[in-house]
This record gives structure tokens, sequence and C-alpha cells, in this order.
């Protein structure tokens, strides 16, 4: 009986993205914060956003007064809302008042 071939050896284990200095108690959090910091790694070129650290996001979200990095971030989600908003009032022949009704 012939042996089957063998396998080829493995790729070397690839060196990790993130760094996360997480407390047991914010260990369950690892998964949305990674998601959140990937949204931002993907879209933010196209919300004209600067990259940001995965340690930065997670100081940000867990400093109790507000954050300059999350305002940025919300504002930079809200900008093609607003602009859309106002677009369609525009195209309606209405104002951006109009716009802000059905929000």
């Amino acid at each position: 009986a012939t042996e089957p071939p063998a396998d080829p050896p493995l790729a070397p284990w690839p060196t990790p993205r993130y760094r996360l200095n997480l407390t047991p108690r914010e260990q369950p959090t690892s998964g949305p914060l990674l998601m959140a910091s990937e949204f931002i790694a993907s879209f933010g070129p196209a919300l004209s956003l600067a990259p940001v650290e995965v340690e930065d996001l997670r100081a940000a979200l867990l400093h109790r007064r507000p954050s300059h990095l999350l305002a940025e971030l919300h504002s930079a989600l809200l900008r093609p809302l607003l602009d859309a908003a106002a677009d369609a009032a525009g195209a309606a022949g209405g104002s951006e008042r109009d716009a802000w009704r059905g929000c």
C-alpha cells in the first residue's frame, strides 16, 4: 500500500493586526469594537475620515465625557444623510426645513 503524499508545510502565522488592551470585564466587547474599527477602516476614505487606531476608539468609547473622536465619527456618518435630505427637499421643490419634517 502506498502512503498518501505529505501535506505541504503550513504558511507562517500572520502577525496580529490589532493590539487590544482589554480587561476581563471588557473582553466581551472585543467583537463589536473590531467591527466598528473595520467599518471605519473600510468606509473612512469615503466619509473623509482619518484612520483610527483600535485603542483610540476603545478609549473614546469608555471615556465618560464627550469625545472629539466620537463627535467626528457621528458627524461624518450624518453628513451624507443630511445632504441626501436636503437634495430630496430641493428636488421636490421644498425647503430644507421640509426635509426635516419626515425625521
